[in-house]
């Protein structure tokens, strides 16, 4: 595939590789960019997870509503809480620091289900999300997967979602079995 790349730290030499996979996130378009190379069009997007403790009636338990506005409720072991999130509210405009949304997603999550009228915030987790531009329209969050991305050997891999693990193992056991990589 070419020359093998070669990473400089403090000009000394300390990795070099016939190809690299840029698997970083939110954080993709930085480095692509202090390397030199055009950005991949993303959409960042701040995020806010709201930290609560839940009503007794879901301790040690779950809660996801899919049908209407989707919102979920799940354990966060790291923070001995649970976390709630809504697809309507979850997202904010600006970055942190900013009002918390909470009050929002437990009203609204209230009306499918009312004892979450008696969760509790205890913080939230803000996190920017990177979203393909095509999933503007929608909450889709696919893959990307780009091959040879400005130089040979030089592979982008983004996944909105934690299963996209599956889809872009499976790309690149298509490529592989195509000789591509």
């Amino acid at each position: 595939l070419g020359k093998p790349f070669s990473i400089e730290c403090a000009g000394k030499p300390t990795l070099q590789a016939k190809e690299v996979w840029l698997c970083v996130y939110s954080g993709l378009n930085a480095l692509l960019e202090a390397s030199g190379f055009d950005p991949v069009p993303l959409r960042l997007e701040h995020t806010e997870m709201a930290l609560v403790q839940p009503p007794p009636l879901f301790k040690g338990a779950g809660l996801t509503v899919m049908d209407g506005p989707f919102f979920s409720l799940l354990p966060y072991p790291a923070a001995k809480s649970f976390t709630l999130s809504h697809v309507r509210y979850t997202p904010h405009f600006a970055p942190p620091p900013q009002p918390s949304h909470f009050d929002s997603m437990r009203r609204d999550a209230a009306r499918y289900v009312p004892a979450m009228a008696e969760c509790r915030q205890t913080g939230s987790i803000w996190e920017t999300k990177a979203l393909l531009q095509r999933s503007d329209q929608n909450d889709s969050r696919p893959i990307l997967f780009q091959t040879d991305y400005g130089v040979p050997g030089q592979h982008c891999v983004l996944g909105g979602k934690l299963d996209n693990i599956f889809d872009a193992l499976d790309e690149v056991s298509t490529h592989c079995q195509k000789g591509s990589l």
